[in-house]
């Protein structure tokens, strides 16, 4: 039986429903698939797959910082450079082509880059925003099932790139936008020092100090902490007291959190 890994960083739920769906799809068709969330992984990429799926939602026309950091990873520690692999990203608007550069670097390292999709799902920014999943799991799914065919194409080669004319809004979001947006987080009244937003933070950028739930400005701005809360007791200045949090298309989304 052929084996296949799907490495993935999922914010609020979209990316990680979108990896469900593929390792559904690729079970279906004869694989072994593991689903591997990045979050506080470790640099050991061993064991050997026969395809590599990478998946991240789009934050300002590219990746998250935390995926950033992973590929940088994997890509130094990753011996088995010679697999097929695709990348996907998840995205309620356009992307910046950032898949396809993820791609690029791929390809670089030896890899057979079958494909490099966008994968329209719904968008969770800005923070006060309320996201509408009505339809997406349907949406999301014929997306995915659309694409199989072309991965396992033993003929097909991606379209990759190296640039985007997107870079300098990622930059500048990258760069100051997640500052600005980690200095109007706090938590209210409802907070209970479950301590349960500092395990999952995946930029370390939340902590737990004299009983004081403080926020640093090393944030993705992935919104796990808005919506995660299981007191809703997190807010983005005066604009999410009356938000519904998001879990996910199925309602069911719990992100990994970090064991130490």
């Amino acid at each position: 039986m052929k084996k296949a890994i799907i490495y993935y960083f999922s914010g609020t739920g979209n990316t990680e429903y979108t990896a469900r769906e593929f390792k559904n799809n690729f079970d279906a068709n004869g694989y072994e698939t593991v689903l591997k969330p990045i979050d506080f992984i470790s640099n050991d990429f061993s064991g050997e797959y026969d395809l590599y799926g990478f998946g991240y939602p789009i934050y300002a026309f590219g990746p998250p910082k935390p995926f950033n950091s992973f590929i940088e990873n994997f890509l130094k520690n990753n011996k088995a450079n010679n697999g097929k692999a695709f990348v996907f990203t998840s995205a309620g608007g356009a992307s910046g082509k950032s898949e396809r550069i993820i791609g690029k670097k791929l390809k670089k390292k030896g890899f057979d880059v079958k494909g490099a999709f966008l994968i329209k799902a719904t968008s969770n920014y800005p923070a006060s925003k309320k996201i509408k999943s009505n339809g997406l799991t349907d949406k999301i799914s014929e997306q995915v099932k659309k694409y199989i065919p072309e991965i396992l194409d033993e003929n097909r080669k991606a379209k990759t790139k190296s640039f985007s004319m997107m870079h300098p809004i990622y930059w500048m979001f990258t760069n100051m936008g997640t500052k600005s947006f980690a200095k109007g987080l706090a938590a209210d009244e409802k907070c209970i020092k479950c301590g349960v937003c500092v395990r999952f933070c995946p930029m370390n950028n939340i902590s737990l100090v004299d009983d004081k739930i403080i926020f640093s400005q090393n944030c993705s701005n992935c919104m796990r902490c808005l919506h995660n809360c299981p007191k809703d007791a997190i807010q983005f200045k005066d604009k999410t007291q009356n938000l519904s949090r998001y879990h996910g298309p199925l309602g069911d989304y719990k992100p990994p959190m970090r064991k130490d």
